[in-house]
């Protein structure tokens, strides 16, 4: 999220960096959101057998669905970590390619699950705002 006093090396320095939720090195020790403890889903079911070939079953529970991904505001999810992410690139572009397929995906796999924790890793001068509600984390319900 927007961090008002995060240094962006992409703004020249300014203090309107990147902001990244959770614990350790170039994160923020905090949770942007609070998340909604309850939502177990509980169930009951009954069956009922009359004769030999008639059983009655009955059933109730509560369904939830999923959080909204804020994908609506930009086509993609929000930007910000960079997972499972890989460039190839060439040093001679049009002429050379950056790979070839017989050759296979060169490339190390232990490297697609770090996230990026850049704080300029987005222009926050011409960036797009983001509105998440901090109280409102509770999925849909269904009965």
């Amino acid at each position: 999220m927007f961090g008002p006093t995060v240094i962006n090396p992409v703004a020249g320095g300014l203090r309107r960096g990147v902001l990244y939720e959770g614990n350790g090195p170039g994160r923020c020790n905090c949770e942007f959101t609070n998340h909604y403890p309850y939502a177990i889903g509980p169930r009951l079911g009954v069956a009922y057998q009359i004769d030999k070939k008639i059983v009655v079953r009955a059933g109730v529970g509560i369904v939830y669905g999923n959080l909204r991904t804020y994908n609506s505001f930009t086509g993609t999810a929000i930007q910000g970590v960079g997972f499972d992410t890989k460039f190839f690139t060439t040093t001679n572009p049009g002429v050379q390619p950056a790979f070839e397929l017989k050759d296979g995906f060169v490339y190390d796999r232990a490297a697609l699950t770090v996230p990026s924790l850049n704080p300029g890793l987005i222009n926050i001068l011409s960036a797009p705002a983001y509105m998440i509600d901090r109280n409102g984390s509770r999925p849909p319900r269904i009965l």
